[in-house]
This record gives C-alpha cells, structure tokens and sequence, in this order.
C-alpha cells in the first residue's frame, strides 16, 4: 500500500523510497498532464531513468494521472536533489505504424484492448459496442489508428483519442463511457481539512494552435486561431476543422477575461479530476455551489504529507 512508481512496467522500488516530492498536475482541455518527480540523492548510487522511458504512478493500487513519459532531467550540486519532468504520454505518435493483424470472430471491447494493451495506455469501450462481434476484422498493411477508426466507423461508433488512452461511443453518448454523466467531485469547506480562498486567474492568452483530421481521416493538421502571438498548443485532435474551428474559438473566449476561481486545498482527492463537475458544500448563502473543475494537483512528500489542491469556476458545463 502507498505510494508506488513504474518505469516501462517495472516497480522502481529505489526512485520511491528517495523522493523528496512528487506532484503530478492535471490540467483541463488543451493541457496535457505533467508529473514532476523530485528525488534526494545525495551521495546514493540511484539509478535515474532514461529520457523517453515510460512512467506510471500509483497509490493504494489507484493510478494517479495517466501514463508519462520522461522528457527531462535536471540536478541540484548544493542540495543533491535530481528533478526527473514527465510529460503525458502520447500513443497518437505510436500508432501509425503500418501493421497485419487478423480478429477471427472477437468481441471489438477485446480487440480494442489487445490494441491498447500494445500501447500500455488505458482504453475504454461502452457497454453498448465491446460485445459487439465484427466478423473478420483483417487489418493489413494499415495502421493501427486507421483500422480502430475503420472499426468504429463500421460499429455506428465514435472513437476518441487522447494522449493517454482512446475510446469507443455511442454517437449518442456525450459524456462518459458509460453512458452517465461525468462524475462530481464533492467537497465541504467547513472540513477542518479544507482550505480554500478565491483567486482572479489571468487568461489573456488570444491565440491558439488547433489540430483536427483531414478528410482521409488520418492525416493530422494544424490551423491557428487568433492572433498568432504565440499561440498554445491545443492537444486534443478534432474529427474536422469545422470541430476544431468551434473549440478554438470557445477556448480563447475563456482566455481572454479574467475568470474568479476557488482554489481548495484537502486532503488527498484522486477522484478529483480536471473538466469534471465540482458540489461545493458550506459556502455563504446565496454563491452557487455546482462548479467545475480547471486544475488538480496531487502532492506528496517524504514527511508523509499528501494533498490535493484544486482550482473550479462557474460553468454552464454543470448545470
């Protein structure tokens, strides 16, 4: 039980027992998560990860954000701690490997996670399809981003992919895979556990970078929006420029004002995820209590401390 990280599957029981911090950060929409993983050495013989190796990260067996990958690693002579930076990781780039393959009579849940597991990202598909039996599914010479779009496509599906895992739909499901609504996160800021104060965050940015698919439905290409001052990066991929076109457009109009948020500090909440609703308990009468969530960070620390801090707004999205 605790905490516990992987490199490429592996239990590193060595870079746990030496953090000095951990933060892993998840971040709404066009932001990817990131993991900072802060190690003391000192004088210790530590083996330290390879840039580009994968990471999982867990606690209590609960995976805490989705799979890394390490992009960058620093050190400090003075105080001999090593900063290890992970990015989420991105199986879009993996997956266009042209490829044989041949599902004889397989439910597509099963072949969707034989896909994914070759991948080590998370996949989910709705009850409603994963029992599904598409015959021969024959993929050859095609990649595997194309045979799981041609799949869906052929199962009155949409599929969604993510940086760390993609998805199979219904057309008529929005939010979740199952079907429901995305799950609230709860908090009461009379706990004496919660702290929380409000905060004006600055979102001047006026220019984006949105990625969306051809025709072809695999060629990938890039449009900004705004006014090329430099622009974010947007990580979502969008089926057509039309989609991309609209979430552009609402994401700089959220950037553009000044939005007041509420910023919680509790104890360790890693159900708490960014882009989902938000029940605020115990404020003053008359502020609205259903809110949604913008960013969730998870702390921890060699002196055992283990937090969560989240920033949430007023959204249309929860009501």
């Amino acid at each position: 039980m605790g905490l516990d990280i992987l490199i490429n599957g592996t239990r590193n029981d060595t870079i746990t027992s030496n953090i000095n911090q951990l933060t892993v950060t998840d971040v709404d929409e066009d932001n990817s998560d990131t993991a900072e993983i802060i190690i003391l050495v000192g004088d210790k013989n530590i083996p330290i990860p390879r840039i580009g190796v994968k990471v999982n990260i867990y606690y209590d067996h609960v995976a805490v954000g989705g799979q890394f990958v390490v992009n960058k690693i620093s050190s400090s002579n003075t105080s001999g701690l090593m900063y290890i930076d992970c990015a989420e990781y991105d199986c879009d780039s993996d997956m266009r490997t042209p490829r044989d393959a041949s599902y004889q009579d397989v439910a597509i849940g099963e072949i969707v996670t034989t896909i994914a597991n070759r991948y080590g990202v998370k996949s989910s598909v709705h009850d409603a399809i994963g029992s599904l039996l598409p015959g021969e599914a024959l993929q050859r010479g095609e990649t595997d981003l194309s045979f799981l779009r041609r799949l869906a496509a052929a199962a009155g599906a949409k599929f969604i992919i993510k940086k760390s895992g993609f998805y199979f739909l219904p057309q008529n499901v929005a939010d979740s895979v199952s079907g429901s609504s995305l799950a609230a996160s709860y908090i009461d800021v009379t706990d004496p556990n919660v702290t929380c104060d409000w905060v004006v965050s600055s979102r001047k940015q006026s220019s984006v970078i949105v990625k969306y698919y051809d025709d072809d439905r695999v060629t990938v290409r890039q449009l900004v929006v705004g006014d090329n001052k430099n622009p974010d990066m947007m990580a979502t991929v969008y089926v057509n420029r039309h989609a991309a076109e609209l979430a552009a457009v609402s994401a700089l109009a959220r950037k553009k004002r000044n939005i007041q948020e509420l910023s919680i500090s509790t104890k360790l909440s890693l159900s708490a995820r960014a882009g989902h609703p938000l029940t605020v308990a115990g404020l003053p009468f008359g502020i609205a209590t259903e809110m949604k969530i913008s960013r969730v960070k998870h702390f921890f620390s060699a002196k055992s401390v283990k937090k969560t801090d989240i920033r949430a707004f007023y959204s249309p999205f929860t009501g």
